[in-house]
């Protein structure tokens, strides 16, 4: 795919890969392209072009060549799912990686649910919105449907606002301006709401969804691998075996034998490849003919 990202002069302190992603991510995830299909997730950037900034426009602009996941089934495609629910306007299904995800986001909600209660999870939960960058579940509006800190804790000016707020943990450092991350949707005296933008705009359940894939991905390869070694053992036993055998038919057993998978191809599509070895036998007993 290829687009041209603007990128705001607020993020020009920012790496502009890093950028050019979260502009993608807002534009395109979980949105229906026309002739590509649902777009999922930011696979790769493939190639920058050069940036510009127009006259009366402070933003840059940057054609971008890049790879998003997608889902784009086709006519008389077999999915495998679960049914949700059934009504007039159709049947709802869940297909594997949507009940992946669904799961994710539904451990992650509990794990957050017993933030202010546990030390241990408040750290876990802490460490993997450091590590992987990501604030909530989905993302950070999560933290405002719960309670996550007790009400000692709540700064005077905030008490009676149900101003939630999120963890300072989901606080983006690279945000030039200050992290508001305990004010909730109030706006305090002398700050200007930032709707969201200094905090991680990713939810940790989204990035353990895809890392739980690429696990299951690898697994299958290394399940595969011995299948597939065995069956390249077996064709070098069957190359080795026929070309032995075709030394001794020839009365030579220490000269050269021809080696084959098949004495005649099985599929009549194939005929231009075959190889006639008993004609080869006897070219090699009668050089000369």
């Amino acid at each position: 795919m290829k687009d041209t990202v603007r990128i705001p002069p607020w993020k020009f302190h920012k790496p502009l890969v890093d950028a050019i992603s979260d502009e993608l991510r807002l534009k395109f995830a979980n949105k229906i392209v026309k002739d590509v299909g649902l777009c999922i997730a930011l696979y790769e950037i493939t190639k920058l072009e050069d940036s510009y900034i127009f006259p009366g426009d402070g933003a840059s602009h940057t054609g971008v060549y890049f790879s998003y996941i997608v889902f784009r089934p086709f006519m008389n495609e077999v999915l495998v799912g679960k049914i949700r629910s059934c009504s007039r306007e159709g049947v709802h299904a869940a297909t594997a990686a949507s009940t992946m995800q669904q799961g994710s986001e539904k451990a992650f909600l509990t794990l957050m649910n017993s933030y202010h209660t546990y030390k241990d999870k408040k750290k876990q939960i802490d460490r993997i919105q450091v590590i992987h960058k990501c604030c909530g579940s989905t993302g950070y509006k999560d933290w405002k449907k719960i309670v996550w800190f007790s009400n000692e804790y709540i700064r005077p000016e905030l008490q009676g606002t149900n101003s939630h707020g999120v963890p300072f943990t989901c606080c983006d450092p690279t945000y030039p301006g200050p992290c508001l991350h305990d004010s909730g949707d109030r706006q305090l005296p002398g700050f200007r709401m930032d709707n969201g933008k200094s905090f991680y705009s990713d939810g940790c359940s989204e990035l353990a969804t895809v890392t739980l894939q690429w696990m299951l991905k690898t697994l299958a390869v290394w399940l595969l691998l011995p299948v597939w070694i065995e069956l390249v053992i077996l064709v070098l036993i069957k190359y080795l075996h026929s070309s032995t055998q075709s030394a001794i038919d020839s009365g030579d057993e220490t000269g050269r034998g021809y080696g084959y998978l098949m004495e005649r191809c099985p599929l009549p599509c194939f005929e231009f490849c075959d190889t006639d070895v008993h004609a080869l036998q006897r070219r090699k007993a009668n050089p000369g003919k």
